[in-house]
């Protein structure tokens, strides 16, 4: 964040952009909308989706559910303290409870603003600052994607936006 506060910094005191600045401003762009809570519960949501999944596949009966926890504990090191048979019945009746941590969203994140980032550099887009005496309205977004007249899609590669 060090290069996009960097590029701010030098975009407000009138200098001319340079590649860095506009490169610092790129990612800091990138960073600041993969972040957003609403991205960050749409990944948590994904996540706790696949797991649960997975795991209505891996104990789906008692036979799968033995291979599975047998391969867990070979892989770990780990003594499992469950049988198959109580893990199908757990699953079948939805008893357990998946939580995503924040490790899912921190990694998403970190990767999705790297290809934003790259695909902002390559878009049309411009840089707007209030004068001193007035100010702008701001939000958790700090991008605005305008959809070209009439149409109804939006989004970064919508041509026309």
């Amino acid at each position: 964040m060090l290069l996009g506060a960097r590029a701010i910094r030098e975009l407000q005191v009138g200098a001319t952009p340079t590649q860095q600045t506009l490169a610092g401003i790129t990612i800091f762009t990138a960073f600041q909308f993969t972040r957003l809570p609403s991205i960050g519960r749409a990944i948590s949501t994904v996540y706790v989706e696949g797991a649960t999944e997975r795991m209505r596949l891996m104990f789906a009966n008692v036979e799968r559910a033995r291979i599975v926890l047998e391969k867990y504990a070979r892989e770990t090191g780990d003594p499992v303290n469950v049988s198959p048979e109580s893990m199908v019945e757990a699953v079948k009746r939805n008893e357990l409870e998946i939580t995503a941590t924040e490790i899912p969203f921190l990694t998403n994140m970190l990767q999705q603003a790297v290809t934003l980032g790259r695909l902002i550099a390559q878009l049309n887009w411009q840089v707007v600052m209030a004068s001193p005496e007035t100010g702008f309205i701001t939000c958790d977004s700090p991008v605005v994607v305008v959809p070209p007249k009439g149409s109804a899609a939006v989004g970064f590669l919508v041509p026309g936006a």
